[in-house]
């Protein structure tokens, strides 16, 4: 008890020392960083996912415990930012029409309802954005857009990117086109239009991509495949030799343990 009650004392000395500005700055980011509900990872496949590590996909299959970090404020940031850009973008596409632009913004559910996609069905409308499952793959994700532009039919995928990748940038990076043809393969459209917009000056770049059955094949069914395969002999899949995969990886403690 003495012990806590000296800590307390700390606490609240250091806090007398710093000027109001300074306290509130404090006070404020302790807000935001513990406004958030606890994130629990669904079992559920993510296409953002399927261009990783396998082992994290199979920890992610089996509910393992994902790692206990801090938040950081600038993270949280960051999303909301890049959730409010895709908000507004795709508000804009949704106006091309009436631009006299032959670009007509599609509700995928009444797409769906005429173009069948075996396991594919709506889950709910969140915003501009779709949320879909497939339960053959037991995937779940979210549609950014869907498009008829100048009678093509488009995935519409967002990106916001720092200056820094942004400016080299010639193509979609590769694990955002496995991403998108995860979405191909649910939705039954071939063409994926990225969009990557710099985030430090809003500045913007497209991309377009046809997906073939080869790449569905390749990218989504057999990782899936292998992944359930692992799940069934109860075998943890090899760690993955791409450094860069680990960096964000929230099963690093999970994965020592192996």
């Amino acid at each position: 008890m003495n012990r806590l009650c000296n800590l307390a004392k700390v606490i609240n000395t250091a806090t007398k020392t710093l000027k109001p500005e300074e306290q509130f700055l404090k006070d404020f980011i302790y807000t935001i960083e513990n406004s958030g509900s606890n994130y629990k990872p669904s079992q559920c496949y993510k296409p953002s996912s399927l261009g990783g590590c396998k082992r994290g996909l199979y920890f992610q299959r089996c509910a393992a415990p994902i790692d206990d970090k801090p938040k950081v404020y600038t993270l949280t940031g960051m999303g909301e930012s890049g959730t409010n850009r895709h908000v507004n973008l795709q508000t804009y596409i949704s106006k091309m029409k009436d631009m006299g632009l032959d670009c007509e913004w599609l509700d995928v559910a009444e797409f769906l309802k005429d173009n069948p996609v075996h396991g594919t069905k709506v889950v709910k409308h969140k915003g501009m954005e779709t949320k879909c499952y497939n339960e053959v793959l037991d995937m779940r994700f979210l549609c950014d857009g869907l498009i008829r532009y100048k009678g093509e039919l488009y995935i519409v995928e967002i990106k916001t990117e720092s200056m820094y990748k942004w400016e080299g940038q010639v193509k979609p990076f590769d694990d955002h086109i496995t991403q998108a043809t995860a979405y191909s393969l649910c939705l039954g459209v071939p063409n994926i239009l990225f969009i990557y917009e710099n985030r430090d000056n809003c500045d913007l770049k497209a991309f377009i991509v046809h997906v073939t059955k080869r790449m569905q094949d390749e990218r989504v069914v057999n990782v899936i495949e292998e992944v359930e395969d692992y799940l069934h002999n109860k075998e943890v899949p090899p760690k993955t030799t791409i450094k860069k995969q680990c960096n964000y990886c929230q099963y690093k403690n999970e994965c020592k343990k192996w």
